[in-house]
């Protein structure tokens, strides 16, 4: 008989998961177009409807805004959500990744002294959408790019 430590389920398959989550934009196109209105109190009740209607146990808040994504964070820590808390900043130089990447740390580690289950994504998909965060040059042709 297999026994499942607690708050880990079970796949459809047998295998092991460790909660059911779901990814949450807080906008993350340059200007935040992939969300142009954010309003607390709608953000709140859609971080309610993950938790409640949709059985989630975490969320992934992603977004280029430090402060749209703590505020998202912060309703998913009050569902008590476990918060993945996401920067996915797009075409920011790479010496301004520096300063979102510390405001999303300092936000992530408030989050986690208030007893939050917090996990902070650090990197994600950074060579994609963002100018010269990483040059190549490919030693076997001799040229740029990947």
């Amino acid at each position: 008989m297999l026994h499942v430590a607690e708050g880990w389920g079970l796949w459809p398959n047998g295998g092991l998961m460790r909660g059911k989550g779901i990814n949450y934009d807080t906008g993350f196109m340059p200007g935040n177009h992939s969300r142009l209105d954010f309003d607390p109190a709608v953000v709140a009740a859609e971080i309610r409807v993950i938790a409640r209607e949709l059985g989630c146990t975490a969320v992934r808040i992603t977004g280029a805004d430090a402060e749209r994504i703590g505020v998202a964070a912060r309703a998913a820590a009050v569902e008590g959500l476990e918060v993945w808390f996401s920067a996915f900043p797009v075409e920011v130089l790479a010496a301004d990744l520096i300063g979102l990447f510390r405001d999303c740390a300092d936000r992530a580690e408030q989050l986690r002294r208030d007893g939050a289950a917090v996990v902070l994504v650090i990197g994600c998909e950074l060579t994609l959408f963002n100018p010269a965060t990483f040059l190549a040059r490919s030693s076997t042709t001799g040229s740029g790019g990947w």
